[in-house]
């Protein structure tokens, strides 16, 4: 799941200066953030993380954000 995730992740920062080392910062962000706030549930589903990531990226981001919502909300 986690290497699905990096790379949509850096699908949606190509056009950031350091986009590997951008995903793989922001990869562990949103893998932190799921972790504490969905533990109890013990089960990710897709939506879930989308809207966590969404949330990440358009926080560091506006564009990637937006990309990435356009790509992978359903």
């Amino acid at each position: 799941m986690k290497e699905k995730l990096f790379m949509s992740v850096y699908e949606s920062l190509k056009h950031k200066h350091e986009p590997l080392k951008d995903a793989r910062d922001l990869t562990e962000t949103i893998c932190a953030q799921l972790m504490r706030h969905h533990i109890q549930d013990a089960v990710l589903d897709r939506k879930t993380i989308i809207n966590v990531a969404t949330k990440v990226l358009q926080r560091y981001d506006t564009l990637a954000g937006m990309h990435y919502q356009a790509h992978f909300k359903q």
